[in-house]
């Protein structure tokens, strides 16, 4: 954090539809200017993207927001004042097998990605990704 701005890192930040809702709050929340917001993702060509977009949304606004994208966690998370995960792991070819194998076995979930058993092998494939960044801070 340099001065008064408050630093929040964002992991998965590569997620354009999450990035977006996300980023159309902080924007809003003029209370939390000056912000720096680091965009983390393991693809760069991905974290790239997403930060010219947001810093293009930030600049439109008028408000005080830098973003600045990385796949450094160490770098993001020096200084930080929050931090936000927000990752999937496997794109959506997992996300159909979490939904798929419970419905073929006569379990049906509305919502797969986050609770029933859908909800656990998708936690499970997250988890390693979550026990590296404990390890980072």
């Amino acid at each position: 954090m340099t001065d008064n701005r408050l630093k929040l890192a964002y992991i998965g930040a590569g997620s354009h539809r999450f990035s977006i809702g996300l980023f159309k709050n902080i924007i809003n929340a003029k209370d939390l200017h000056p912000m720096d917001v680091y965009l983390v993702d393991i693809d760069e060509n991905v974290v790239k993207w997403t930060t010219n977009l947001l810093q293009n949304m930030a600049n439109k606004a008028g408000v005080d927001v830098k973003v600045t994208g990385t796949t450094n966690r160490r770098e993001a998370f020096e200084n930080c004042d929050f931090i936000y995960k927000s990752i999937s792991v496997g794109a959506q070819k997992a996300e159909w097998f979490d939904n798929y194998i419970p419905v073929k076995f006569g379990i049906f979930q509305n919502t797969g990605d986050t609770c029933g058993p859908g909800g656990f092998f998708r936690r499970s494939e997250e988890h390693t990704s979550e026990l590296q960044s404990p390890n980072t801070i």
